[in-house]
């Protein structure tokens, strides 16, 4: 792609690269990515009956801006006659640093502390 030589680089240099902008086939395999992962949350959102989608973990928080820019929700609401249905739910982000911690204390909370 784009006539360049490629120089192997481990992962974590191409996720920083890609969502910093500084390399555009980086941050096209990661456009790649989010598109995919559209297709595939909405294909498991379907399939399950899901009122909601949540994602959760470092990752989504990484790449938040680039899911956000890509074509992510066009790719999670495609399918078919089914696409009205999918443009409802709701598909919610997790940016809490530590969710799992968070989660336990709010549960310990409710309880032992009431």
């Amino acid at each position: 792609m784009e006539g360049r030589a490629i120089t192997p680089l481990d992962d974590r240099t191409i996720w920083q690269r890609g969502t910093s902008g500084e390399d555009s086939l980086a941050a096209a395999a990661i456009d790649r990515f989010c598109l995919a992962l559209g297709s595939v949350a909405g294909d498991i959102a379907l399939a399950q009956g899901a009122s909601g989608v949540v994602i959760a973990g470092g990752l989504g928080l990484r790449i938040k801006d680039s899911l956000i820019a890509s074509g992510f929700a066009e790719r999670f609401r495609a399918k078919g006659r089914f696409e009205a249905l999918m443009a409802g739910l709701p598909v919610k982000l997790i940016t809490h640093p530590q969710p799992g911690l968070f989660g336990a204390a709010a549960a310990f909370m409710q309880e032992h502390l009431k």
